[in-house]
């Protein structure tokens, strides 16, 4: 579809590790819009993938991958505070996305990979913001978020800062209302039941989900 018409439904490719060719595929076709933050269009282009934009500062994508799409799919975005992913993101939320999936945000550098993770946090109440990496999605959570999947899947709750009346259920070893530090407690909790839920009374919870498959898109 063309970048300019508002789309509900968008995919960020990041110019991380990127995903498996059929995953990268199926992503694309269930969403509206794709778009790959600056280098990330080489290796889209390289998996049969082209985006519908192609956003950034333009210091990574070569020319060839440039050159190679149609009028109007780039759209330099020069302003140095801010990374290709987060343009992009913010891109998306200002043309009222309802829900945003980012690939190829992990890996490869762990600036970058904790930059990622710093978005998330920041924007994770503009939209649905997950990020896929290998068989896991990660969102934010600061209210309340049911989780489905299957019993036996692994499930990691982690904080940045302290978080309060902190709940999870449906796992193995459930949360009553507690206070999560920064450090590895809630890391590879287990689902029992299909839905998990996590509620949030103050502060932000990151929610890791582990399907043992790739992920639906």
């Amino acid at each position: 579809m063309s970048p300019s018409r508002t789309a509900a439904r968008v995919l960020i490719c990041a110019n991380g590790e990127p995903p498996s060719a059929a995953s990268l595929a199926r992503f694309c076709a269930a969403h509206d819009l794709c778009i790959a933050a600056d280098g990330a269009a080489d290796w889209m282009l390289g998996m049969g993938q082209a985006p519908d934009l192609v956003l950034g500062d333009m210091d990574s994508a070569s020319k060839d991958a440039l050159t190679s799409l149609p009028d109007g799919a780039v759209e330099l975005a020069l302003d140095q505070d801010e990374c290709d992913l987060e343009k992009a993101v913010r891109w998306c939320l200002e043309r009222g996305a309802t829900a945003i999936t980012v690939v190829g945000a992990t890996g490869r550098r762990f600036d970058h990979s904790l930059t990622t993770v710093s978005i998330l946090l920041a924007l994770h109440q503009e939209a649905d913001l997950r990020v896929v990496s290998g068989g896991s999605v990660t969102r934010a959570c600061s209210s309340r978020m049911t989780v489905s999947g299957s019993p036996g899947d692994r499930l990691s709750l982690t904080v940045m800062a302290p978080a309060q009346g902190v709940r999870l259920s449906g796992v193995r070893w459930p949360l009553r209302g507690e206070t999560l530090l920064p450090g590895s407690r809630g890391v590879s909790n287990v689902m029992t039941e299909a839905t998990a839920e996590v509620t949030v009374e103050q502060g932000v919870v990151l929610v890791t989900h582990f399907t043992g498959d790739e992920p639906e898109p």
